[in-house]
């Protein structure tokens, strides 16, 4: 199964408006893609997420279905870091 690299934020439209510290819009971007790829039973696409950092963005692999789901969802911006060959 191929895996990508994908990187993660919300969608210009739902990101708050700088009320909450950096390190917590990251926090609910994390949480909030977590309860979608729950919600969607997209959690068997991703292999990896990374914490919540000093950026509100999450980085994670997973499979091209997966992120195309996320891209159509309209609440996260979603990249293509690289194609990953995983093995194992």
């Amino acid at each position: 199964m191929p895996w990508l690299e994908t990187i993660v934020m919300s969608a210009p439209e739902s990101r708050p408006a700088r009320a909450k510290p950096v390190r917590d819009e990251g926090r609910h971007l994390r949480d909030s893609l977590l309860d979608y790829l729950t919600k969607n039973e997209l959690l068997d696409g991703v292999r990896w997420m990374s914490e919540p950092g000093q950026l509100p963005l999450v980085t994670m692999h997973c499979t091209p279905q997966a992120q195309e789901r996320l891209r159509k969802a309209g609440q996260f911006t979603v990249g293509t870091g690289m194609p990953l060959d995983l093995h194992g």
